[in-house]
């Protein structure tokens, strides 16, 4: 499941007063690779976006070693962000548990899920029967005391970015727009830049995850950097223009775009045009957005 970008402020972003399963939850995004680790067999992999291996390993998850190693059926799937500096695997959701699908379930029934069932292993601790930590990431409510925490706390990884669920989404393949990534300077360290990574089509369109076509290459671009199609190629854009058609469908105008390069493989997918909305949205700073928490408990309080 990838995250759009957000562009607006969701509705009802603080939904603590409207009872369970209602609003979002926020969590500090870990610097790192994403990657999707799968225990089975007596075995743990760590796979990124393109398939390839990350990392291959004996782990303390359920059937993820020798050890721990239970049925065929008995696997576990998690959604990671992966940081080499400290050997963790930060764990942003679990869609599989000891052979239990978790898909259907709600990100707050997940979230409550994974923190319960990990506390029960040993794969918090780095040993030689694990190589390498499993943590899961702090998560809070949307209330204005929670969304500080995630944005201002100190935390034991570096930060890159915010992330939102809504509490009562179920985990999809592909991009959601139910779980969105915010990011600043302050949260961070990476800066913004107007470029986009976009898949290369038969007829030498560039387009978005989402299908919308940016810029057409020449074909001696194509020709003169050796891109086939299904190819990834990194672009500029000077600017981006979107609106919600009356079918409520998304048209994207973007102009000035400009080739960059030809990207490795390894980056797996596409970005969404929502990654250039994002940075020029101008109603989603950290300001309004903690004034869309308050805006409700006060509201709750009056």
């Amino acid at each position: 499941m990838h995250p759009e970008w957000m562009v607006d402020i969701p509705t009802q972003l603080n939904g603590t007063h409207a009872g369970n399963g209602e609003g979002w939850l926020v969590l500090p995004r870990p610097d790192g690779k994403r990657c999707l680790v799968i225990a089975a067999n007596g075995t743990t992999i760590a796979r990124t976006h393109s398939g390839s291996v990350l990392k291959k390993f004996p782990s303390a998850l359920p059937s993820g070693s020798r050890k721990t190693k239970y049925g065929a059926d008995q696997y576990c799937v998690l959604d990671c962000i992966f940081n080499d500096v400290d050997g963790t695997f930060y764990v942003l959701d679990v869609m599989c548990w000891k052979g239990y699908l978790l898909y259907d379930c709600t990100a707050e029934f997940r979230f409550y899920w994974l923190q319960d069932k990990l506390s029960e292993t040993s794969a918090a601790t780095i040993s030689s029967a694990n190589p390498f930590a499993f943590q899961p990431i702090p998560y809070f409510d949307c209330t204005p005391e929670g969304l500080s925490t995630a944005y201002y706390g100190a935390f034991s990884f570096s930060k890159d970015g915010l992330l939102f669920y809504c509490k009562a989404g179920v985990y999809t393949l592909g991009l959601s727009p139910l779980v969105l990534l915010w990011k600043d300077a302050t949260t961070s360290p990476y800066p913004s830049q107007l470029t986009i990574v976009l898949t290369v089509t038969e007829a030498f369109a560039c387009e978005t995850i989402e299908g919308h076509v940016l810029t057409t290459l020449a074909p001696e671009t194509m020709t003169g950097h050796e891109i086939v199609a299904g190819d990834l190629v990194r672009c500029s854009i000077e600017t981006l223009a979107w609106m919600v058609a009356d079918d409520s469908s998304v048209v994207v105008d973007a102009t000035g775009v400009h080739f960059q390069k030809r990207c490795s493989a390894q980056r797996g997918i596409a970005d969404s045009w929502t990654k250039i909305a994002h940075i020029l949205s101008t109603t989603c700073s950290i300001q309004h957005l903690l004034e869309a928490t308050a805006d409700v408990a006060m509201d709750t309080e009056g």
